[in-house]
Formats: C-alpha cells, sequence, structure tokens
C-alpha cells in the first residue's frame, strides 16, 4: 500500500463532485504520509468521502478543503 493513497481516494472523490457541481477543493496533507492498515485506510476514504458529499449537500457548500493530517500517533481528516 502506497502512502498517497488516502489523499489520491480523496481526490477522486472531490474529482466526482466537481463535475457534478461548481466546487472548489483544495486538499493538503500535513505531516510525513505513512502506510495505514488497509482497514484503516478504507474506513479514513469512507468517512473522508461522507464528508465531502455532506459539505455540499447539507451546507450546500461552494469551497471545501481537505486537510489530512499525519501526527505521531494520529490521523486527523479535516473537512471544512
Amino acid at each position: 500500500a502506497g502512502t498517497s493513497e488516502l489523499s489520491q481516494e480523496l481526490t477522486v472523490t472531490a474529482q466526482r463532485l466537481q463535475q457534478d457541481y461548481p466546487l472548489e477543493i483544495s486538499m493538503a496533507v500535513e505531516g510525513t504520509p505513512r502506510a495505514l492498515h488497509p482497514v484503516v485506510r478504507d474506513e479514513v476514504c469512507r468517512i473522508g468521502d461522507e464528508a465531502l458529499i455532506n459539505a455540499f449537500q447539507h451546507a450546500k457548500a461552494t469551497m471545501i478543503e481537505v486537510v489530512i493530517s499525519y501526527r505521531p500517533s494520529v490521523l486527523v481528516l479535516g473537512v471544512r
């Protein structure tokens, strides 16, 4: 598993949304990306996908910022 899979998978979701809606989406990665256990990666991707979709559908967002932060013992995914 590559260390950039998480950001790549979330980018695919963002691009899909941008095809259908007038959205500006920025993605940032903080810290040093590292391999995640496949189950953890899949769950974080599902959570991120849902957060992106919800940001548009429920908040009617026109700009969405995604931050993936790799900290020493924690992975933080922010969508705003």
